[in-house]
């Protein structure tokens, strides 16, 4: 869809990520990116976006003068005038950063990955750069590093890393039996990254169990 009714096109090719927020209000989460010409740098800026659902009913159509523009603005403080936000991807000179897999909502923070084509001679080395990040499910303030609740409150951090070459895979969130979680997430070039990801100890339980005996 062409932002504010323009002429460039900013192509959505995989289904949204929902969260909700304090006050039960879902929120869609998505990115653009043009998934069957990843070398494709002629368009402008790809986005990020988060939408408010505000229960209206009637669905109008949302345009960019309705999400808060958070590109310039690294911040955890809401705007509760705008029905959303969105950031702008980098583009510079023949590489343009896309968003090519589905993000994932997780304890109020985003999850996305990036695909930034670089061309290169060498025949041995994959293509391209893949990137991951972490943002407040609200603003889109970086959360690289966030690791308690209570950093939500100060300043934010860094919103993505470089995490190896190739197109990277969706992340996936995995929570082991303690309660500790971890994101992965693949690349073309055969690499699996993993870190672990913010998430509190309290209100997890165990709902059910299986035995396998081999």
């Amino acid at each position: 869809q062409a932002p504010s009714g323009g002429g460039e096109k900013h192509r959505i090719y995989y289904q949204p990520a929902v969260g909700f927020d304090q006050n039960r209000k879902p929120w869609v989460y998505f990115g653009t990116g043009d998934r069957e010409d990843p070398k494709d740098w002629s368009n402008t800026q790809e986005r990020f976006y988060a939408i408010k659902d505000d229960g209206s009913g009637n669905y109008p159509r949302k345009e960019s003068p309705d999400l808060h523009d958070f590109t310039g603005e690294n911040t955890f403080t809401t705007d509760p005038t705008k029905s959303g936000w969105f950031i702008k991807l980098d583009k510079s000179g023949q590489s343009l950063e896309k968003v090519l897999a589905r993000p994932y909502v997780f304890y109020r923070l985003v999850y996305f990955t990036t695909y930034t084509n670089v061309e290169t001679s060498d025949l041995c080395t994959v293509e391209g750069i893949g990137k991951e990040y972490i943002v407040y499910y609200l603003t889109g303030g970086g959360a690289l590093a966030v690791d308690d609740l209570s950093d939500l409150l100060g300043t934010p951090s860094a919103r993505s890393k470089e995490i190896g070459s190739g197109a990277p895979s969706s992340p996936v969130i995995s929570v082991n039996m303690k309660g500790k979680a971890s994101v992965i997430i693949g690349e073309t070039s055969g690499q699996i990254f993993s870190q672990g990801a913010f998430s509190p100890s309290t209100n997890k339980a165990i709902m059910y169990w299986r035995e396998v005996i081999p």
